[in-house]
């Protein structure tokens, strides 16, 4: 077995040898301020529009930069740095020798469009309603698009034509909180009054130009950083939801869309997208993740089923047997993001709507459900549904989170002997969990910008402030060879480095606003990582759809 991974892991190394052949061609220049000195950090952004990708890299030390590998065909080339304008080359067309492309920026004062949901969300205060506030209504979307923040030139997020100026009355967030009890299938909306949540938006300023952030409150960019290579592929089309992403052994990248029902396979080099229809429609196809024979296993939320898709056959198995309204969530994952099967050959879920954990067992497709604890906490109205899920490899312990409940538990795969951990900091809004190789368990805190690391030896909770205060981390992962801790900035447009051992954090921008990061996964063929967007709906982010995303990393942040 080892020698046909080892096999596999060469063939997909040479497989990404195209980036280095003769069709490669660069863009180079520099970046000047108004006094004519280069700008450190500036994103270089050159957007393939036939192909839909966009390959974007950072200004060096002298301002200068280098745009590698390109198709020799025409490009948009834009710039962005907060506090100055965006500047624009449209349909620059590259042959084999490249180009050279200089710009001069100009700064600017008006900075409301180029503030994250993050920066805005530092407008409210982390008490009870504020931590709801983050848990239930940037579960889909930031908060902070053009359909929820201050300026309303254009139709809101629901195609209502809401007039102009900032929405900053009760009366007018009223319609928008109605308006989204209709869409929330999950129940996550915060379960306050109406009229109770209004008038606390408004009391904080949110939507009132005057009362908006003056700066932005991310880090400097750290030198490591602005050597990230990323590349987006943007998905789909119409009413599309990519939710999430995986990549499988063989070095393929794989997205589900939500609402069209489709399974995209991306081509990497060429931004090739094979479309495969899901075995049934209306579905809901939420988590992606390969097992270690590249099958690829899905759930299928909405008609409480779980599916495997073999990339060789292109054939689809389904296995039902979970609750009615289970709403199937994650699948259980190992250290190195693939589908864990315990000593019974069964893998693991959540079943976020029935508050159970699930064991299906592919070959003979038994399910076994668990009814997991009730949390007895007043006032606290939200769904006891299990959210994330992970697998410890060494003690065969299934981990998971309740996001409602503010709660970690864990499952003995072999007794079914179940314990559960009440969070002391309230509403703190647990997701998306993975262990680490020394069986620690790192929880994203959604609603208080934390990262947090559980000793299953000591039930200790050790938590480390986002350097973003106003951001929320939906998923991590941490590699599983080197301990690192890869999370998502949703709110912020980021994706952060944790090193356990020097503690420490470093921020890599995105290059496109709206992202709402929901996935990070190490590919561990290339050491690259990889992200997608996931703003619902995507009409108001940067990119009309939604989007799969490639991180180069240096060698020092591998």
């Amino acid at each position: 077995m080892c020698k046909r991974l080892l096999l596999v892991a060469a063939l997909t190394v040479l497989c990404f040898v195209p980036y280095s052949v003769n069709w490669a061609v660069d863009i180079t220049g520099s970046v000047k301020g108004p006094d004519g000195r280069g700008i450190y950090g500036v994103q270089i952004k050159a957007l393939n529009d036939a192909r839909k990708m966009a390959k974007t890299v950072f200004s060096d030390k002298n301002g200068n930069y280098r745009i590698p590998d390109l198709f020799p065909e025409s490009h948009k080339i834009r710039t962005r740095l907060f506090g100055y304008r965006d500047e624009i080359r449209e349909e620059v067309q590259l042959d084999e020798r490249g180009a050279t492309i200089d710009f001069t920026l100009q700064s600017t004062s008006d900075i409301a469009e180029q503030l994250s949901s993050a920066d805005y969300m530092t407008m409210f205060p982390r008490d009870t309603m504020g931590r709801a506030f983050y848990q239930g209504c940037t579960v889909c979307h930031q908060i902070g698009t053009h359909g929820t923040r201050n300026f309303r030139e254009e139709p809101n997020m629901f195609g209502d034509p809401i007039g102009k100026g900032p929405i900053d009355t009760k009366e007018e967030w009223l319609k928008v909180i109605e308006k989204m009890r209709v869409f929330d299938i999950y129940a996550v909306i915060p379960k306050f009054g109406n009229e109770e949540l209004a008038e606390w938006i408004v009391k904080h300023g949110y939507g009132d130009p005057a009362k908006a952030p003056s700066k932005s409150f991310l880090p400097p960019l750290d030198e490591a950083a602005s050597k990230v290579i990323v590349t987006e592929y943007w998905m789909g089309g119409g009413f599309t939801w990519l939710h999430d992403i995986t990549t499988d052994p063989n070095g393929n990248v794989w997205g589900g869309d939500y609402t069209l029902d489709v399974m995209y396979k991306l081509d990497p080099i060429t931004g090739a997208v094979k479309n495969y229809k899901y075995p049934l429609a209306r579905t809901g196809a939420h988590t992606l993740n390969p097992d270690r024979d590249g099958n690829i296993w899905t759930t299928l939320q909405l008609a409480d089923m779980i599916a495997s898709f073999d990339p060789e056959s292109e054939q689809w198995t389904v296995y039902s047997g979970l609750s009615k309204g289970s709403l199937v969530h994650t699948i259980a994952v190992d250290d190195f993001n693939y589908v864990r099967f315990d000593q019974s050959g069964s893998l693991w879920v959540t079943e976020f709507g029935a508050n159970k954990l699930a064991s299906l067992n592919p070959k003979t497709k038994e399910v076994k459900e668990y009814d997991l604890p009730m949390v007895d906490i007043p006032g606290y109205e939200y769904e006891q549904g299990p959210y994330g899920i992970a697998y410890d490899t060494q003690d065969e312990v299934v981990w998971y989170t309740k996001i409602g409940a503010n709660t970690l538990g864990r499952i003995d795969t072999r007794t079914g002997q179940i314990k559960q951990y009440v969070m002391e900091e309230e509403w703190s809004g647990p997701r998306r969990l993975r262990i680490a190789p020394d069986g620690r368990v790192w929880i994203p805190f959604y609603s208080t910008s934390n990262l947090g690391v559980f000793d299953p030896k000591t039930e200790q909770l050790k938590t480390y402030k986002l350097p973003h205060p106003g951001d929320a981390v939906y998923a991590l992962t941490v590699d599983g060879a080197t301990g690192v801790v890869w999370a998502c900035g949703t709110l912020s447009n980021t994706i952060y480095r944790f090193d356990p051992k020097t503690e420490k954090f470093i921020v890599i921008p995105m290059p496109s606003s709206a992202a709402y990061t929901r996935m990070v996964i190490k590919d561990y063929t290339t050491g690259d990582l990889w992200t997608s967007y996931s703003n619902f709906p995507n009409a108001h982010g940067e990119f009309p759809v939604g989007a799969i995303v490639r991180i180069e990393l240096p060698d020092e942040l591998k």
